[in-house]
């Protein structure tokens, strides 16, 4: 059951993070209000920063539960 919980927690953050790649190809592609083009950028890159270091430690603990 435990294993099950961190499958559907890692598949989540997985699928944030895909939306923080859309987040950044999106904004290199407005090109008209650059301050829109600036705050999708920073977005972009916060989000994937949080998202990827929750996964890190999700994959941390994960081997740590198993070593």
């Amino acid at each position: 059951m435990i294993k099950r919980n961190q499958d559907n927690k890692v598949a989540t953050l997985s699928a944030y993070l895909v939306i923080g790649i859309a987040l950044l190809t999106i904004s290199f592609t407005v090109k008209d209000p650059q301050w829109l083009k600036i705050g999708l950028l920073v977005l972009a890159i916060v989000f994937m920063g949080t998202i990827s270091a929750q996964l890190l430690r999700e994959t941390r603990r994960r081997r740590n539960d198993e070593g």
